[in-house]
């Protein structure tokens, strides 16, 4: 979960819209279909809100490899529930090494 904050963050160094409640809620919406809800019909949109194309495509490309890894991981440890699958990618000690939390890309979901 970590890895997905760092990338998160770098990606938000170069594009501060990332932080946009607009692209922050768009973010969310993914995560809770793909990794909380584990729909299988879900795809990553191309458009999430930010400024450019170039940075839209980044951040679904981290999103993309990050949410599969998630999945995995989530898996290897039974995380089986929506509920169990939640707690864990909320969980308020994870941060980026620079202390930014999982509020700060997704809000309070």
């Amino acid at each position: 979960m970590a890895w997905l904050l760092e990338d998160l963050e770098k990606i938000g160094d170069e594009h501060p819209e990332i932080y946009d409640t607009d692209v922050r809620g768009r973010m969310w919406m993914i995560v809770e279909r793909v990794l909380i809800r584990q729909e299988t019909d879900i795809v990553v949109p191309s458009d999430l809100g930010m400024f450019s194309d170039e940075a839209n495509q980044r951040l679904r490309a981290v999103l993309d490899d990050n949410l599969r890894r998630l999945k995995d991981t989530f898996r290897t440890f039974q995380l089986n529930t929506e509920a169990e699958r939640l707690k864990s990618f909320l969980n308020p000690r994870l941060k980026t090494e620079r202390g930014q939390h999982i509020d700060a890309f997704f809000g309070h979901p």
